[in-house]
């Protein structure tokens, strides 16, 4: 609801589709994943998964500001 709010609507098509592709799709892939791990090499691979969202959402903030600056 957020990024079609914000997003879709003020025409920022590239920070949409980089918060579905690098944010929510790895957060998705998590979720399913966290049901199914039982061993250690699961649980950090699911680590590892969380880590590299919380990079790529860190990293949104300049997407969304240069897609801001350019396309809005």
């Amino acid at each position: 609801l957020y990024i079609k709010t914000y997003f879709v609507e003020y025409g920022l098509f590239i920070a949409t589709f980089y918060a579905f592709a690098f944010v929510l799709a790895p957060l998705l892939y998590f979720i399913v994943k966290i049901f199914a791990a039982k061993t250690q090499k699961d649980f950090h691979h699911l680590s590892t998964i969380l880590k590299l969202i919380l990079f790529f959402g860190i990293l949104s903030i300049l997407v969304i500001n240069l897609n801001i600056k350019y396309n809005a």
